[in-house]
């Protein structure tokens, strides 16, 4: 896809909750949101995992730094069945605010 049609996962600018959206033809559809039940620190790290099945079944999971997981959420959705991915962590003033490593595809 392209920066005008993807899905996209963020995490809210204060650290209290995670999300999952659509942006097609740069328009952005909130699917999902969660408020987690404490607030992510600044500057910390995290890992994430996103399952996304061919029916369009797609779970974004985030996990603390000892692997317990902080919350997730499902959505369906089939407007993309292919693609690569990418990834950008910023607040509403372009402002990076949490770190990610050691991507995998599975």
């Amino acid at each position: 896809q392209d920066q005008d049609n993807h899905y996209a996962t963020k995490s809210q600018s204060n650290g209290s909750g995670i999300g999952f959206e659509v942006i097609e033809n740069g328009s952005r559809t909130q699917l999902e949101t969660v408020s987690l039940g404490r607030v992510l620190p600044v500057s910390s790290w995290f890992k994430t995992r996103i399952e996304w099945s061919e029916s369009g079944d797609i779970t974004y999971r985030v996990y603390d730094t000892s692997g317990s997981e902080i919350d997730s959420l499902s959505v369906q959705d089939t407007t993309y069945s292919s693609g690569g991915f990418g990834f950008g962590v910023y607040d509403n003033n372009g402002n990076h605010f949490n770190y990610y490593d050691n991507w995998r595809i599975v």
